[in-house]
């Protein structure tokens, strides 16, 4: 390239470089500063005609975004148009965003105006889940759903498209209070005796079916999270709760949580998993790290639990620490406690379980299909997960327990480096997880090699469950 470079500048006229740099600088100032709506297009077409570049990707990349929102500038929350108004701006941003990232393809001759013709394919199936999110952001007033799609774009398309979508919030009125429902007692004949956690659309209760001597856990969706949804956030809640019970209930595996009801009362979805009786290697390993040895049961029977879920067509979505339970062999109701439970000489780890399918969802949706960017945890989400894509390769759980073995024994998760939880986010996207080498010093070089395998950015490049636990046994 620079031989290229220096054969073509000799040959250039005296002043031509100089002016391709001011007619790119009118080209910036009039995106960056030629007011909303796409007002600035008439003004970047004249800039690059006067380059001879008015024929270009880049050029109809320019033009479709600037007509996109032109036409969303009316864009709000009670608009019925407002779903194809925003595939028609996804697919105008994520063009342009290709014109930018590649230059040299940016200013060849421009391609079709179809999705089909001016992304790849993959990007023209997601486009209709990214609107529909956009959308519900919109709805919802609140951006914050979608800041890792418009991190991923890049300055210029980022912010055009951020700036419209807020646009639109304004013009959205806010939704009528709803006041907040009690909890009930009972679901479907299960007595709630505590609660035992939740998350951010699912709440988790310790049961009791009466007559039975016998603990259950049960999952519900949050009461308010669905008083307060929209008709289409609703209908996203209620999804993933019967699709969590679909996977489990055609599943029975020693190393992944099994269902024991399922079912709907109120309207509302209900969920029933056997108690287990022992801890979270996220509380295990926080009382004392794990070492190697102690991890080599653990890693083998949640790659064959894994294994099985990618079987029957789905992914997890959400393998980190707290998803991963040791069962222990405790007395009755006896709690997990660091100080008696932890040496495995005196109380021996039972089995690994795979367990909270709250985030599962099958390899491979419809493209009308209600998705959620970051559905996952930061620190273990594999880079092609973020974005949540029509087909999911489920060897991002791989990844995500590559993470997870780093976690529990060096006390450390990718990218913990990074405070912002959005630039952390993105790092998963563009940086390999053990670029320093300190990182895996710890490790033996057999172990290091697998874990590296397992974090490569290509999914058809790492292991699949199985051949994984495999290698990492083998490794030790």
């Amino acid at each position: 390239m620079l031989l290229q470079l220096a054969t073509a500048l000799p040959m250039m006229a005296e002043g031509a470089l100089q002016r391709c740099c001011e007619r790119a600088e009118v080209l910036r100032d009039s995106v960056a500063q030629g007011g909303a709506d796409g007002e600035w297009g008439p003004a970047a077409a004249e800039a690059l005609e006067s380059l001879h570049a008015g024929g270009t990707e880049l050029a109809r990349a320019l033009a479709m975004l600037a007509q996109a929102l032109g036409r969303f500038a009316a864009a709000a929350g009670p608009k019925k148009d407002l779903e194809p108004l925003c595939f028609d701006l996804v697919v105008a941003g994520e063009r342009l965003q290709a014109a930018l990232a590649d230059p040299v393809k940016g200013l060849h001759a421009r391609r079709g105006d179809t999705p089909g013709e001016s992304l790849p394919p993959a990007e023209v199936e997601n486009a209709p889940r990214i609107a529909a999110l956009v959308a519900r952001a919109i709805r919802a007033r609140d951006t914050t759903m979608l800041d890792v799609w418009f991190a991923s774009l890049g300055p210029v398309a980022s912010a055009l498209l951020e700036d419209a979508v807020r646009a639109a919030i304004r013009r959205t009125p806010p939704p009528p209070p709803q006041a907040r429902k009690k909890e009930p007692k009972t679901i479907h004949g299960y007595e709630l005796v505590k609660a035992l956690g939740e998350g951010g659309i699912g709440s988790v209760w310790l049961v009791r079916k009466p007559g039975a001597d016998r603990l259950f856990v049960l999952k519900i969706p949050k009461t308010d999270a669905l008083a307060n949804a929209t008709e289409v956030e609703r209908a996203g809640i209620l999804a993933s709760f019967v699709e969590e019970a679909k996977a489990l209930a055609g599943l029975y595996h020693p190393n992944v949580a099994n269902i024991i009801d399922r079912g709907v009362a109120d309207d509302v979805p209900f969920l029933v998993l056997e108690y287990l009786i022992g801890a979270d290697l996220k509380q295990y390993s926080s009382a004392q790290l794990m070492s190697l040895f102690e991890l080599r049961q653990v890693v083998v029977e949640s790659c064959a639990g894994l294994s099985a879920l990618h079987g029957a067509g789905l992914v997890h979505r959400d393998i980190k620490p707290a998803n991963i339970w040791l069962r222990l062999p405790l007395q009755g109701g006896d709690r997990f406690d660091p100080q008696l439970h932890r040496d495995p000489a005196r109380v021996q780890p039972l089995a690994a379980v795979v367990i909270d399918f709250g985030m599962v969802r099958a390899i491979r949706v419809p493209p009308d299909a209600s998705g959620r960017f970051v559905a996952g945890t930061a620190g273990y989400i594999a880079p092609e997960q973020v974005l949540d894509p029509v087909e999911l390769d489920p060897r991002s759980d791989v990844y995500a327990l590559a993470g997870t073995i780093y976690n529990v024994t060096t006390g450390r998760a990718f990218f913990d480096e990074i405070e912002n939880p959005r630039d952390r986010i993105i790092a998963h996207m563009r940086r390999d997880p053990f670029e320093d080498a300190e990182r895996l010093r710890a490790f033996p070089a057999a172990v290091a090699k697998v874990l590296r395998a397992a974090t490569l950015r290509d999914p058809a490049d790492r292991p699949a469950p199985l051949e994984f636990g495999r290698e990492f046994a083998a490794a030790l």
